[in-house]
């Protein structure tokens, strides 16, 4: 039972909105019966995090029919009629409390088509003005916006129609242009979603009106809409047709276009510029770590690089090491301590060892390091703790403490075959950076064939940790 859809969808209520679920299934509205509220007391018993061995389903069963013989089916039968009352209650609590644009443009909307249905006419048009004064005032211009503007001139073509005229304007043109534009920004806006998708998954999808699309754009005034810029700048950074002209131009395009997307939309925007940046980067054009740098922190700045007011851990991650690699580590250090706690995710505290560690260790503070590294006393992700290990046997290489660089080696090693929990790909990709670094303990002076063949093994590596590390290393020893 804990492991339920019911248990799970309780789990995600905060005890407000616990509380309110109550209220909602004792009103006549939601006809929930006796034996739903019963099970509802239940399970509420085990909040918050529902996790008492008595929270099983034959207990639940005695409460809700305390006469009966347990039957399995029935309180299945009860649990998933709870279900649907919860939904019910989402559904109607968030268009009750949301007050964006969208959702007070749909409910309003709502409110025309009842007057409309029941012939209501002299409402039915004070509705529109209501609708269009929503939309003059709507802050947020993305996909949905256009949506919205084009299902209004539709309800204005509807009223004029109703009256019969058989000459004038039906309002039909604006409903067409609204129909294009709604179609223009979400093809635009699903392209670049696309494009950026298929270079995880390397799958190819067709898009066989795109090109006629934005070859109208180009010479049409939807040219001049900011969403559809936008979008077109984005869908060219994805396709890697972009240059540095191309950063500059898209990130002042958001800037100055911000608040008129949704906080998801604005930052789907920043990542496929920021995508763009270090996939040049990685690709040997390293003076766009720069802009990624650059985007970053504007990112920062003006919030929408966060999400809910948090940092993705990938971010957090990405911001040290780009700003470490750039010799930023002032910056890098007043971000770690200002970010720290607004780092998303359960693996919130090894983000921070980690990327406090890697400061230390740029900075050749190293026995502040292995201080640091030595005082944590756990780590809840495996692959931080291999990073954690990474990072010591690098400071015992650069502190020339080369027995104790081997020991910490074999015990990586050991750690790498037996820990179960590690994918083959990270596996092998730390089992090499384990055994190039053991060869180049071994070089002897003179031995330049030797290091030549080691530094040819470690470019050529497929997976390799610490790549750009070892190479430096090799190159030292020339």
């Amino acid at each position: 039972m804990q492991d339920s859809k019911l248990i799970q969808l309780l789990r995600c209520f905060s005890q407000e909105k616990r509380v309110a679920l109550r209220q909602f299934l004792s009103w006549d509205l939601a006809n929930a019966s006796e034996q739903v509220r019963l099970l509802l007391d239940f399970v509420m018993r085990f909040t918050p995090n529902f996790k008492d061995t008595q929270l099983n389903k034959e207990k639940a069963f005695a409460h809700c029919f305390p006469k009966a013989n347990y039957r399995e089916l029935r309180i299945k039968q009860l649990m998933s009629e709870l279900v649907k009352k919860i939904e019910q209650f989402i559904v109607i609590s968030t268009a009750l409390h949301q007050t964006d644009d969208s959702q007070q443009f749909t409910n309003q909307l709502s409110i025309f088509d009842f007057y409309k249905r029941y012939g209501m006419t002299r409402e039915a048009n004070y509705q529109l003005k209501v609708l269009e004064k929503l939309q003059a005032e709507a802050a947020i211009k993305d996909g949905r916006y256009y949506q919205h503007q084009f299902l209004l001139e539709i309800r204005k073509t509807q009223q004029l129609t109703q009256k019969a005229q058989r000459k004038g304007d039906w309002n039909l043109q604006a409903v067409i242009n609204n129909l294009d534009l709604y179609y223009i920004v979400n093809q635009l806006e699903l392209a670049c979603f696309a494009y950026a998708y298929q270079e995880i998954v390397q799958v190819e999808y067709a898009f066989p009106l795109l090109k006629s699309v934005i070859n109208y754009v180009e010479i049409s005034d939807y040219a001049k809409v900011p969403v559809i810029q936008l979008y077109l700048e984005a869908l060219t950074l994805l396709k890697g047709e972009g240059d540095k002209e191309s950063i500059t131009n898209f990130g002042n395009l958001l800037d100055e276009n911000i608040n008129s997307f949704n906080p998801l939309d604005a930052r789907s925007l920043f990542t496929y510029i920021l995508n763009f940046c270090i996939k040049k980067a990685r690709t040997g054009e390293i003076d766009y770590y720069q802009d990624a740098f650059d985007l970053y922190q504007r990112g920062l700045e003006n919030g929408i690089v966060l999400v809910q007011g948090k940092l993705i851990q990938t971010d957090f991650t990405y911001i040290v090491t780009i700003g470490l690699r750039l010799g930023a580590f002032d910056f890098i250090r007043w971000f770690i301590q200002q970010y720290k706690g607004k780092i998303h995710g359960t693996n919130a505290k090894d983000v921070y060892n980690d990327s406090y560690a890697q400061l230390l260790f740029q900075e050749k503070a190293y026995h502040e390091a292995i201080d640091f590294l030595n005082s944590i006393q756990q780590y809840h992700d495996v692959y931080y703790d291999m990073s954690a290990r990474r990072l010591l046997i690098k400071i015992y290489y650069e502190q020339q403490e080369f027995d104790l660089c081997t020991s910490k080696l074999n015990a990586f090693k050991r750690f790498l075959y037996y820990n179960k929990t590690i994918s083959k790909e990270y596996q092998r990709s730390n089992l090499n950076f384990v055994l190039l670094l053991q060869k180049v303990l071994n070089l002897a002076p003179g031995q330049e064939k030797k290091r030549l063949k080691i530094a040819k093994k470690a470019k050529e590596q497929d997976r390799l940790s610490e790549r750009k590390w070892i190479l430096e290393k090799l190159e030292a020893l020339e």
